[in-house]
């Protein structure tokens, strides 16, 4: 063993779920699990919700843990941040874990809990039904680990880290700024309807002069279900493709590639499906309780770029190919109708799955196309911001692969710190 480091166990080392006070029927502010980003450390509170007694409570520097699958084995892991009250509450399947004064430090005690060794314990532990699997606390309180006695030694190895961490957050911000740059030109121009040189542009019952309103099909001249393929490569499926999945779409669209979904696809179903600059991902299908199908992902060569290979959308989802300098602005009207909830109109849910009324939707939903010279303008104005946007997606990636090549070595002293 290092000199200056301890055997100790996690619950001698960290305090898990410590006590906080909050009287039932106060409103706080609340994290609830799909908020969680994940491979981002920061969770930020929504708005207030009322305390019902069983709900998990944490504060500004706690780390929460998903303790139910799949959550846990998808690495449901934030530390809070943002807080404007004392304390938070959030979902009951939230284990809540903080550094022990003297003892550990709270930064230190998030990098641990995302270490392997205890991730790993946890989902082992999991007992219950299936698909409503917890892990065990108790048993991942006994867990055997390693850590440096000095608290001043874990708060250098955090900050290396956080280096890290504080840069994706930077970078964070900078996407959520071109995105909303973004969205609200679209707004500007063609909801409020202050297009450049709208003050001498007749209207007639609302719609300049020279625009269409038409069926959002029409503006769709090929649209196409996603594919699935086999994991295996076969005389048949013989063609390696990355799928983007509707669950991917959140990273997706700011340039941060899953390459964990790598499949062997027939040549005919990648020739029709595989993506190019200018297409939409439309999520057609799944979804979880309480979440909306109809999420989008513009795809720029950027982001192919990223994957290094050929992609194609997942079968729950839905390739669209818009017509010429149609794309960002009908990627920007489904953005508007997710953002104002109107996507749902098609929306149907059945017992444990939602599916997405698409034929009806391209039939019946209808979309204001203006004159061609203002879609162009459009277009030559948020193309870049969604190149700047995958390319800073793509350094975020970096920099999470580096941190994570890091995180094990650190945690465990493989890598020494000095002081």
């Amino acid at each position: 063993m290092k000199e200056n480091w301890a055997h100790t166990t996690f619950g001698e080392f960290v305090d898990c779920n410590p006590k906080i006070s909050i009287k039932k029927g106060e409103v706080v502010e609340n994290c609830e699990m799909e908020d969680i980003n994940i491979g981002y450390k920061f969770l930020y509170p929504r708005e207030g919700k009322l305390y019902n007694g069983s709900n998990s409570k944490f504060q500004n520097g706690d780390t929460v843990f998903a303790r139910i699958t799949p959550c846990l084995e998808n690495g449901k892991i934030a530390q809070i941040k943002g807080l404007k009250t004392k304390a938070a509450i959030g979902s009951t399947e939230f284990f809540v874990f903080r550094g022990k004064s003297k003892v550990s430090d709270n930064e230190f005690v998030y990098y641990l809990s995302q270490s392997n060794l205890v991730k790993d314990t946890a989902v082992i532990s999991m007992t219950g039904a299936s698909g409503r699997q917890r892990a065990d606390l108790k048993a991942l309180k006994r867990l055997e680990i390693i850590v440096p006695k000095d608290i001043n030694h874990q708060k250098r190895i955090a900050s290396i880290l956080s280096a890290y961490d504080d840069l994706i957050e930077i970078n964070n911000k900078r996407i959520e700024l071109l995105e909303q740059s973004a969205r609200e030109l679209y707004k500007e121009w063609f909801v409020r309807m202050r297009f450049p040189n709208y003050q001498n542009t007749k209207f007639n019952k609302g719609i300049p002069e020279g625009w269409e309103v038409e069926n959002i099909g029409k503006s769709i001249p090929f649209q196409i279900g996603g594919g699935w393929g086999e994991d295996k490569k076969s005389a048949i499926y013989e063609i390696p493709a990355y799928v983007i999945r509707g669950t991917d779409i959140p990273k997706a669209k700011f340039g941060i590639p899953n390459k964990d979904i790598y499949r062997f696809h027939k040549q005919s179903n990648v020739k029709s499906r595989e993506l190019i600059e200018g297409d939409i991902i439309f999520e057609a299908a799944g979804g979880s309780e309480g979440q909306l199908l109809g999420r989008t992902c513009y795809i720029t060569n950027e982001l192919l770029n990223t994957y290094g290979e050929k992609v194609i959308p997942a079968s729950f989802c839905k390739l669209i190919r818009p017509e010429n300098n149609c794309s960002l602005y009908l990627y920007y009207f489904l953005n508007y109708l997710y953002e104002t909830g109107l996507i749902e109109t098609f929306q149907l849910q059945s017992t444990g799955i939602s599916n997405y009324q698409f034929e009806p939707f391209l039939k019946f939903q209808e979309i204001i196309i203006p004159k061609e010279n203002l879609l162009l303008e459009f277009e030559n104005k948020v193309l870049p911001i969604q190149r700047e946007i995958a390319l800073i997606g793509k350094q975020n990636q970096e920099l999470t692969e580096i941190r994570n090549r890091l995180l094990p070595r650190l945690i465990s002293g493989k890598l020494e710190v000095k002081a």
